[in-house]
């Protein structure tokens, strides 16, 4: 097959290619982009192509490999961002225990300066009520 050829058949199949990659990729950019990769490959590798019956086949299945790979790629990039997502989640909660800590701590001492003489009763319920 010879780039004149390679040509008419991009050509012809374009609206063909575009439908398959909407249907694993969803987004318009991305069907786009995976369909240039898909010609620019296709082109880079048409000396591969053993018989010319099967071009467009060939074709189209650069295509699919294509879509899967930007799809498996905006999966990790996801999983990365929940991750990231769930690590600023425990920090913020850990910064928040710690400030309860420390609150508990103060109204400890608040409330043991304000009751020095009083019973031991009295003394367990502050230290229960503040440590929960």
């Amino acid at each position: 097959m010879d780039r004149k050829e390679f040509g008419n058949l991009i050509l012809e199949n374009e609206r063909q290619l575009y439908r398959i990659a909407k249907s694993i990729l969803r987004s318009d950019e991305d069907c786009a982009d995976a369909a240039q990769e898909t010609v620019m490959k296709a082109f880079e590798k048409l000396h591969t192509l053993r018989d010319d019956r099967y071009a467009k086949t060939w074709l189209i299945r650069i295509l699919i490999n294509e879509c899967f790979r930007i799809a498996d790629k905006q999966k990790r990039e996801r999983m990365l961002a929940d991750k990231v997502k769930a690590v600023k989640n425990r920090r913020i909660k850990n910064r928040r225990r710690e400030m309860s800590g420390r609150k508990s701590t103060v109204n400890f001492i608040r409330r043991w300066r304000s009751c020095r003489g009083n019973s031991a009763l009295y003394w367990n319920f502050i230290i229960l009520k503040s440590f929960p």
